[in-house]
């Protein structure tokens, strides 16, 4: 979609094609409401607001939160394995750190000659710990993951719980909308139909100084230990320039955004199907 496309047809969900896009006297539920006109669903999002398009830092954030948003609408959950992959990683972390400590202080109270040969383990013991964690989170996959939960609604408590999972501040994407606008969002099917019973990873890419960005979609294998590394079965990217997916006042423009994910990720589906 072209720049001329956007100033046409609204610059942002919050404005709605007003011409006091930068007015904070508009409420949050009129721009819900204006965008459900517009674009087919309501957002109920902190990642709606107004961003600073010269930080490629904040640029990359608000692009990865409202992908993550949108996929989370459509019925895509994160997968909670990459989170439990952290949570174990993190214990042994805490109980090797704990006896490491505890050990470096036991020499302290019995003669230093008795305790020589302990302390001099406890040193390589503890290097050896850290080395171990240092290439165990290395090895362990714990990037976010998506995969499709058909049987789940995205109810407002499943995106929240998404979000939460994800670590994610905000609200949820509430989709609405005539089925005739569902058709103009998600043509030839929504995503949670295309990617059902997939595992998907999404990863994205900027360089400081380039006013691009890399998505790239990969489709994983299903079944694994947590501990072990998801392999990667079939993989597409695509460069995109992020002036795209905002408008000139900073706003993320939904459609842009959604249609380039929705082609992403059909375009990796028609890989793995090849």
């Amino acid at each position: 979609m072209s720049k001329g496309n956007k100033k046409s047809t609204g610059s942002s969900p919050t404005s709605s094609g007003s011409p006091n896009s930068g007015d904070s006297a508009a409420s949050p539920a009129a721009a819900a409401e204006a965008a459900l006109e517009k674009f087919g669903y309501a957002l109920y999002s902190k990642q709606v607001r107004q961003y600073r398009t010269n930080d490629c830092s904040t640029v990359r954030r608000a692009i990865v939160c409202n992908i993550e948003e949108y996929l989370l609408s459509e019925g895509i959950e994160y997968d909670l394995r990459s989170d439990n992959a952290r949570y174990g990683i993190g214990a042994i972390s805490v109980v090797v750190g704990a006896g490491t400590y505890v050990a470096g202080l036991w020499p302290f109270r019995v003669p230093f000659e008795v305790m020589k040969p302990f302390l001099a383990f406890s040193v390589v013991f503890y290097n050896v710990c850290a080395a171990a964690m240092y290439y165990l989170f290395r090895w362990v996959d714990t990037d976010s993951f998506f995969q499709t939960n058909p049987n789940t609604p995205p109810t407002h408590e499943h995106l929240k719980k998404g979000t939460a999972v994800g670590s994610q501040k905000s609200s949820s994407i509430e989709k609405k909308g005539s089925a005739e606008g569902q058709q103009q969002l998600c043509p030839g099917g929504c995503l949670g139909q295309l990617l059902e019973g997939q595992r998907v990873r999404l990863r994205t890419k900027m360089d400081t100084f380039s006013p691009n960005i890399t998505i790239r979609a990969e489709l994983l294998n299903k079944s694994r230990p947590w501990y072990m590394p998801a392999t990667v079965l079939h993989s597409v990217e695509k460069e995109f320039s992020y002036g795209e997916f905002f408008d000139a006042d900073g706003f993320i423009y939904p459609p842009s955004l959604m249609n380039e994910t929705q082609s992403l990720l059909r375009e990796l589906m028609s890989a793995k199907s090849k």
